[in-house]
């Protein structure tokens, strides 16, 4: 029983460290933020949105659920601050307001989550 508890004790560390391996050598889109803290926000948060920060003159988003379900979360946040939904063409999501125009774009990273631009006015 003890060598069967270790065995899974050892698989799942191994587990953890290849994990934190894989996400250690991805690049984030924006390069001020660490993989490793974008991962661990997202897992750790039971909001299917989380902000990131702000970097390269746009708030950073990060979603771990489909593409499709990430786009919804968008427009709806985009939406609820008084902008209204135009178009979708690619990764990138088109809102009017008063404002202007303003594009977003969310594209997939790591295979896992997907990671969304709001620029700045």
């Amino acid at each position: 029983m003890k060598k069967m508890l270790f065995g899974i004790v050892g698989i799942t560390i191994a587990g953890i460290l290849l994990l934190v391996a894989y996400v250690s050598n991805l690049d984030f889109p924006a390069k001020e933020v660490k993989p490793i803290s974008a991962v661990l926000k997202v897992e750790r948060s039971s909001d299917e949105l989380v902000q990131l920060g702000t970097y390269q003159s746009a708030d950073w988003y990060i979603s771990k659920t489909s593409p499709s379900q990430t786009n919804k979360r968008m427009i709806a946040k985009m939406e609820k601050e008084g902008w209204r939904y135009v178009d979708q063409n690619g990764a990138g999501l088109f809102f009017e307001g008063n404002e202007g125009t303003k594009v977003i774009t969310c594209e997939k990273w790591a295979s896992r989550y997907n990671v969304c631009q709001v620029p700045h006015s």
